[in-house]
């Protein structure tokens, strides 16, 4: 128990160290190390995976990527090495050890829970379904789509998850709650690593660290549970015995300087952009779903539906259902609208003729498509419709 406990927390302390996050108003911590891990990681996959970098293999740590299983592969190798120098070298220093990495990773947890959740809350997680979504058929979705558009479908249910996770991230950061926060973070955790692994969602391994992370911290507590499970006697974890700073003032201003930076890192997205509410948030122009009017007679119609993307994506759809998306520039000044397609970049005038209408005019051949706008924000799923009866 004693190695385990050890290489556990040097562990712990490597991933978050190592980890990007991407903060909003701090400098990544992680960045500083990534260029040496990144290197470490490709060595390894290379040399004893035998995992190429010209191949598919990514080069960054993206979620669930294989370079980032492969970084795991490096920390735990690493965090053995060093537990071993510790054990031999540093073990009056092990107790000090566990107690920063205690503080520490309470306090990171508390962080990722108030940003994951605080992204619910205002709905930037769950966004809303895209027009181009919501006139797929189901069975063509991808599980995680399929997770991602029923749940930015609800409103009340995004606003639930998210503060599932903020209260739980807000009771780690006093000591007295600091018990009652994990275990409901514990219980939050297994649940968001249930849906990450059942609907193929690409954040299994942060996911899967959070909850270790949350039923390590729990460890620290043990004897506490053992006493409200009717057994043992209640003593406090050792990672939190700093009496010695306790009544000082500069630790109390020190504790409010970092529960401080905590909200205002996770709060600065919403606070910077004042978006308190994506479902409300303004959408780029011609946004929406378009059903293409009837072409000439004799005349080939190559798309049935355009959509246009928030993120400034040009979306068309075939005859058979099949989309293509192309990157689009608009040039809002010149009402011309530009993307590029497998046979060069291809122009066009734009306007909307009524609320509607809109209509597009190939620059080059002068061909004008004309269609009308259709209501998807009116369709079942994003209806706001409640009962409490069948009747």
């Amino acid at each position: 128990m004693y190695a385990f406990a050890l290489w556990m927390n040097i562990f712990v302390f490597l991933y978050i160290s190592s980890f990007p996050v991407g903060y909003t108003l701090f400098h990544d911590p992680a960045s500083i190390f990534l260029p040496f891990y990144r290197y470490l990681a490709l060595f390894t996959a290379e040399h004893v995976f035998g995992i190429s970098e010209s191949g598919h293999l990514l080069t960054g740590f993206e979620s669930d990527s294989t370079l980032l299983y492969v970084h795991l592969f490096n920390l735990l190798i690493i965090a053995q090495l060093i537990a071993i120098l510790f054990h031999f070298l540093l073990r009056r220093k092990i107790s000090i050890l566990k107690k920063w990495v205690f503080q520490i990773g309470t306090y990171y947890l508390s962080l990722q829970l108030l940003m994951y959740g605080l992204n619910k809350v205002f709905k930037w997680q769950f966004f809303l379904p895209e027009p181009n979504t919501m006139y797929t058929l189901v069975g063509d979705l991808d599980p995680d789509l399929l997770y991602w558009t029923t749940v930015g479908a609800s409103y009340e249910y995004s606003l639930f998850s998210g503060l599932m996770e903020v209260i739980p991230a807000l009771l780690l950061l006093f000591r007295r709650t600091q018990l009652l926060g994990l275990i409901i973070a514990f219980g939050v955790l297994i649940h968001v690593y249930a849906i990450n692994i059942s609907f193929d969602i690409s954040v299994k391994v942060h996911a899967g660290f959070l909850l270790l992370l949350c039923g390590f911290l729990l460890l620290s507590y043990r004897s506490v549970l053992a006493v409200l499970w009717g057994r043992g006697q209640e003593t406090l974890p050792d990672e939190q015995l700093f009496s010695n700073l306790m009544n000082k003032p500069r630790y109390f201003l020190l504790k409010f300087l970092l529960i401080a930076t905590l909200i205002a890192e996770s709060t600065a997205p919403y606070l910077l952009s004042g978006n308190y509410n994506d479902d409300l948030s303004k959408r780029p122009i011609y946004h929406g779903a378009y059903q293409l009017e009837p072409f000439g007679e004799h005349m080939v119609q190559p798309w049935k539906r355009l959509y246009f993307h928030r993120r400034h994506y040009l979306i068309v759809e075939n005859e058979r259902g099949e989309k293509t998306d192309f990157p689009y520039r608009l040039n809002e000044q010149a009402d011309t609208i530009e993307f590029k397609t497998d046979y060069g970049y291809k122009s066009y005038r734009i306007q909307m003729i009524s609320p509607i209408e809109l209509e597009m005019e190939d620059v080059q051949s002068k061909l004008k498509i004309s269609m009308k706008r259709l209501p998807y924000r009116e369709m079942s799923l994003l209806r706001q419709a409640f009962h409490w009866s069948i009747d």
